[in-house]
C-alpha cells in the first residue's frame, strides 16, 4: 500500500514540491523517528514521518519576511468556499511566487 502526503488541497496553482528532501532521525514522544524534510514551491517546510507519510509539522516564513499573496497559504479541504476558489492567473495580478 503507498503512503503519501498531500501538500495542497485544491491545487491549482502549481505550488508542487522541489526535487530536495532530507532524511533524518528525531526522537518523538521517546521514540527514534526516520523523519523526511521537504520543500515546496508554496514556501512551506515540512517534516514527515518517513515510514508512514504522516505530517509532523510544517513552517512557513513570518509575514513580516515577505508579504504573502492569499494564495501562498494552505487551504482547508474541509472548507467548501476554500475548495471552490476559481484559477489563480499571476499575470493578471501582481504577486509573489514561491515566497520562501
Amino acid at each position: 500500500m503507498g503512503l503519501g502526503f498531500q501538500t495542497e488541497a485544491h491545487e491549482v496553482w502549481d505550488w508542487d514540491c522541489s526535487w530536495w528532501q532530507g532524511l533524518g532521525n528525531q526522537t518523538i514522544g521517546g521514540v527514534n523517528t526516520q523523519v523526511l524534510w521537504k520543500t515546496c514551491k508554496g514556501g512551506y517546510l515540512y517534516e514527515l514521518n518517513a515510514q508512514t507519510g504522516a505530517l509532523i509539522w510544517s513552517w512557513t516564513p513570518p509575514t513580516n519576511y515577505a508579504a504573502r499573496c492569499h494564495w501562498c497559504y494552505m487551504l482547508d479541504p474541509l472548507n467548501r468556499t476554500e475548495m471552490t476558489f476559481p484559477f489563480f492567473n499571476p499575470s493578471l495580478q501582481p504577486t509573489l511566487m514561491s515566497p520562501a
